[in-house]
């Protein structure tokens, strides 16, 4: 049994979530090496919800695709070996660039400073109605001798959680 009382507005205590978050997304490196990455859209069903870093994990380390910090691209993307990326999420409140790495969060601030899966960093806001799109970028290398076909998978968890 639960019993509710209703606020002077006539609203009652919002108790859960209600969410559609994508369970995958995907970036291709065509041969011109050119980046092109699916968007991660996050719909709010109820009240305000907000979109928190949390982790992001290459299991392979830094067999097959190495993801890298985007100075590696600040001169020329011709002068990079074509096994490295650099991967920029960039939500509504705040843009961040994942890394590969053996430990740590493998996030970062645009300022090259780590961000810790607990620090709390918000991306955006989810509000019914108005969904979260996060725009997933970035660069690719067109340098080195390999010439095959690379693929990679990765974790990248992000929390979600009622706005304060």
């Amino acid at each position: 049994m639960q019993g509710d009382i209703t606020d002077n507005q006539g609203a009652v205590v919002p108790s859960s979530i209600n969410v559609t978050v994508p369970t995958a997304a995907n970036f291709t490196v065509n041969k011109e090496g050119v980046l092109q990455a699916s968007d991660i859209t996050i719909t709010s069903h109820g009240e305000k919800v907000e979109v928190v870093t949390g982790t992001f994990t290459d299991s392979t380390g830094e067999e097959g695709i190495q993801v890298v910090n985007p100075s590696e691209f600040a001169n020329d993307t011709a002068s990079v070996d074509r096994k490295k990326v650099s991967l920029q999420l960039r939500g509504t409140h705040k843009t961040v660039y994942f890394k590969t790495e053996a430990s740590g969060s493998g996030i970062y601030g645009l300022d090259n400073s780590p961000i810790s899966a607990d620090s709390n960093t918000v991306l955006g806001y989810a509000v019914k109605g108005t969904p979260l799109t996060l725009e997933m970028t970035g660069k690719a290398g067109r340098g080195g001798a390999e010439e095959k076909a690379i693929t990679d998978k990765f974790t990248l968890t992000l929390k979600i959680r009622k706005a304060r």
